[in-house]
């Protein structure tokens, strides 16, 4: 009997016996109202055809066998690889690891389709992978993905237009670094300052070769590798948990280098053990100590190192998931100083950011400012011109940060800084230029210094010793090289009466009472003073200046009382110099500025040449002396 109430598009399944015994499938026709056909061949309902009757698998491996002669396709369902199917079967399997996992479908005889997928419906599906025929195969599929611990995934076997037979699904995790061939062949090296990555160790094992890491691993080894972005002390971590329960386990570390698995030199094992290492750079002995699970060593910039880590001997677990940290404070060692002109395209002006959480004090190591400190990290800076230096470890919000916008919108954080600025080539003969401890804001530090140019100063800045603590934080470095001879009052000397000197006006400033030379507003002048050795006409000129400059001359002892005695904006030059002509007298003291050009509050500046020549009296014919001969 059917019911007449059912709807002709709903399946039924019966069940019964034939004349001889056989079981046998009966097929409704509900369209009819009452069973009209037999099919002794019709397969069982299927359990997993529909996506909400997925079936679930576990663990780190699973083989399934089934036939989709009864399987449909339902509605909404995606086109599994991109082709239609119609014959689809649905499983899920939740990932309990860090690593890969392949899917395929390799021993079925039909050809397959393979989607998986994550999400809660069709409407709301994210496709992960998807196949029709693994690599040089016409039939199976496969797909292979990295995993997360935790993932749910939904998996669709369909048979490519419509396609049925028996399928068989397997399933297989694996650990993706298992063999030295991963961090041979990493695309992209581990180059950060402070990263994690994740991996387990379930299916790792050790490889024929390989060496017996720490002299107490279990042979369920996984790599990494690591290249040192700057020379400095790095410390290499690996953090282990159950891959159930999540109970943290302690792995083994080793860091080697070397590209044969059969010749690796080890770098450091980790072993609970201190020791004294000499900094290669520096020659200055570096205290190392190295637990079980952390590996800490002097890193070489560029240098790449092979990390593995293992399960631990004699101690229970050995194996779960694992999270490498990798921690290298760019500039703690004096030998690995960040140089501040990787920091800016300007020399004149930088804004340098660090921290100082990880850092250290090497041994030799001067008190930086006359405190006991503890925590310094270092930059160098070569000076490009003469000049006066401010530096400070905050940011007056003037300028650019790194990055990240403009200073003003993000000054960080502030905490009592030490500076200091030495010369020197190491931490054995450094000797001190400038330093200070608190006349910046809120416990930062500034100071100033005359540079000269083509040196390089060495930059130091710690954490200020409270007694008990060492203060430690995120460092705001701000270095500007002013020119010495920015204000009237510090004009540069010049003599002769043929000459050329070079300068610059990044950073400088219009003084109060300053005249406006050449009748534009400028703002960023400097100064020179010459006295005239001999009368004599008198030519200055900015000809090869990088930028459009102003000229004048003047007499006077202060700004308030200066005479102009020639000025000019442009003359005719492609590079928008400036020149003026005018008779010189014997001991007579010129003020000479050299200013940008003010184009509505946008002010040039840049390198300056400035040029003077002087004629005598008698140099042109016109100018001829007349003599008087007595006879």
């Amino acid at each position: 009997i059917v019911d007449p109430l059912a709807d002709p598009e709903d399946k039924y399944y019966l069940r019964g016996v034939d004349a001889i015994g056989n079981m046998i499938n009966l097929v409704p026709d509900l369209s009819a109202g009452f069973i009209t056909q037999y099919d002794m061949s019709q397969p069982t309902p299927i359990d997993n055809d529909d996506f909400e009757n997925r079936r679930f698998l576990g663990g780190f491996g699973s083989t399934i066998v089934g036939n989709t002669e009864a399987a449909t396709f339902e509605t909404d369902e995606p086109d599994h690889a991109g082709f239609s199917g119609g014959k689809s079967v649905w499983f899920s399997w939740t990932s309990v690891a860090v690593g890969d996992v392949i899917f395929s479908t390799e021993g079925s005889d039909y050809d397959t389709l393979l989607g998986i997928y994550t999400g809660p419906s069709f409407a709301n599906f994210q496709t992960i992978a998807s196949n029709d025929d693994a690599s040089g195969i016409t039939n199976w599929s496969e797909v292979r993905i990295p995993v997360s611990e935790g993932q749910i995934y939904a998996i669709a076997i369909d048979g490519k237009g419509g396609a049925f037979g028996d399928y068989k699904f397997n399933l297989r995790f694996e650990t993706f670094n298992n063999n030295f061939s991963y961090a041979l062949n990493q695309s992209e090296y581990l180059t950060f300052l402070e990263h994690h990555e994740n991996s387990s160790n379930i299916t790792a094992d050790r490889e024929g070769s390989e060496p017996n890491h720490a002299t107490a691993s279990v042979g369920k080894s996984i790599w990494w590798s690591w290249r040192a972005p700057t020379t400095g002390l790095a410390q290499i971590r690996a953090d282990g948990f159950t891959v159930q329960e999540e109970q943290p386990w302690t792995p083994v570390v080793a860091v080697y280098s070397g590209s044969d698995i059969n010749s690796l030199e080890p770098t450091l094992v980790a072993d609970n053990v201190a020791r004294v290492e000499t900094d290669p750079q520096t020659g200055q002995p570096v205290v190392i100590y190295n637990s079980n699970a952390a590996a800490t060593f002097v890193a070489q910039r560029n240098v790449v190192y092979r990390i593995a880590v293992d399960g631990p001997v004699g101690v229970t677990p050995t194996q779960g998931n694992i999270t490498l940290h990798v921690l290298q404070e760019y500039n703690d060692l004096f030998s690995g100083a960040e140089d501040l002109a990787d920091s800016s395209s300007d020399p004149y002006s930088i804004y340098a950011q660090g921290d100082n959480f990880n850092a250290t004090q090497e041994p030799l190591e001067p008190q930086h400012a006359g405190n006991a400190g503890g925590k310094s990290v270092w930059w160098k800076w070569t000076a490009p011109s003469d000049g006066l230096v401010n530096l400070s470890t905050y940011w007056d919000g003037q300028g650019p940060i790194p990055n990240a916008g403009s200073v003003g919108e993000n000054p960080g954080e502030l905490f009592d800084t030490l500076l200091a600025v030495y010369v020197g080539n190491s931490l054995t003969n450094l000797q001190e230029v400038s330093s200070d401890d608190n006349s910046g804001p809120n416990g930062n530090s500034e100071l100033t210094f005359l540079a000269t140019a083509g040196i390089t100063y060495w930059i130091a800045v710690d954490g200020a010793f409270n007694g008990s603590t060492t203060s430690e934080g995120n460092i705001r470095l701000q270095l500007k090289l002013l020119p010495k001879n920015d204000n009237f009052a510090n004009a540069s000397v010049i003599s002769g009466t043929s000459l050329s000197v070079r300068g610059f006006n990044l950073n400088a400033s219009e003084e109060v009472g300053e005249p406006d030379h050449a009748g534009d507003l400028g703002g960023k002048s400097i100064w020179w003073r010459w006295t005239a050795p001999s009368d004599g006409q008198v030519i200055i000129d900015t000809s090869g200046s990088d930028i459009d400059t102003l000229l004048g001359v003047y007499t006077g002892a202060s700004l308030g009382a200066l005479v102009e005695v020639a000025s000019n904006d442009n003359y005719t030059s492609p590079d928008l110099a400036s020149q003026v002509a005018f008779d010189g007298f014997a001991g007579q003291e010129y003020y000479i500025a050299v200013d940008g050009k003010n184009d509505g509050g946008d002010i040039e500046e840049g390198q300056i040449i400035l040029s003077l020549t002087t004629r005598t009296d008698n140099n042109n014919f016109l100018q001829a002396f007349v003599l008087t001969v007595f006879m």
